[in-house]
């Protein structure tokens, strides 16, 4: 996990957010809590940042997972017109936020083992 608190150390103010939440995501070893998963569905993976500032490192994961699975499935669609491909524009990154909260806390809790 060094490699993420080096990462995370390192991000800047025009971070592309949804490459965060995928290395978070991507970077802690702790499994995923399902019954804080099912919760954090439930409210579309938005999670006020206080509340994320007394997460443990199972809650940091499962909600960056629970983004990142939000994510994949509002991909833009790619279609074809007379054989040409298209897509349609993708939505504004609407995680951002939880993304911010979730890389200092994760970032936190990291640097206190």
């Amino acid at each position: 996990m060094n490699g993420l608190v080096t990462y995370l150390k390192n991000i800047g103010d025009k971070e592309d957010w949804a490459e965060v939440i995928h290395q978070i995501n991507k970077g802690i070893v702790e499994p995923i809590d399902s019954g804080q998963m099912d919760i954090f569905k439930q409210s579309n993976g938005h999670v006020p940042k206080e509340r994320i500032a007394t997460f443990d490192l199972h809650q940091c994961k499962t909600l960056a997972h629970v983004i990142c699975r939000i994510l994949y499935w509002n991909e833009p669609p790619i279609f074809s017109i007379n054989g040409h491909l298209g897509a349609i524009e993708r939505e504004p990154f609407a995680f951002e936020d939880e993304a911010r909260a979730l890389s200092v806390r994760t970032l936190e809790l990291l640097s206190e083992s």
